[in-house]
């Protein structure tokens, strides 16, 4: 699940106060004007295909917003009956990623997909992993 985590950790948002400011052109350039800047988020990926998670699939990306570290995930159910009860655990990762708050999710009907934006931490246990980028979920 490393896809976009090392651009996105690699460095946090720019100050608000640093050189360029938020009124001039290069501020806005360089993401350097204001907090609605989200920055780069990599397009997501397949995390757990239909066939394995039995008919639902999964697909995500990391971003940070308002220097918050997000887990944005598309749950897809392409199972013939609804879903619930879903949750999640991050295993010891390199940053102690863990989640801020419980996943909740409703019940997923057959063939609905539903966008989810779970914010994160970095008070889990931490455990390097090779590569440094890799977060088993």
């Amino acid at each position: 699940l490393g896809g976009g985590l090392d651009q996105l950790l690699a460095g946090g948002p720019p100050e608000p106060t640093a050189a360029g400011g938020s009124n001039s052109l290069l501020g806005d350039i360089f993401g350097m004007g204001g907090s609605a800047h989200a920055g780069y988020v990599p397009p997501k990926q397949v995390w757990l295909s239909a066939d394995k998670g039995k008919g639902l699939e999964i697909s995500g990306t990391w971003s940070l917003r308002s220097n918050i570290i997000h887990m944005e995930m598309t749950f897809s159910n392409k199972a013939m009956q609804a879903m619930q009860g879903f949750g999640i655990q991050l295993n010891k990762n390199s940053f102690g990623l863990v989640s801020s708050q419980p996943l909740s999710i409703p019940l997923l009907n057959a063939g609905q997909t539903l966008d989810i934006s779970l914010p994160m931490s970095c008070t889990g246990a931490v455990q390097k992993m090779d590569p440094l980028t890799n977060i088993q979920v």
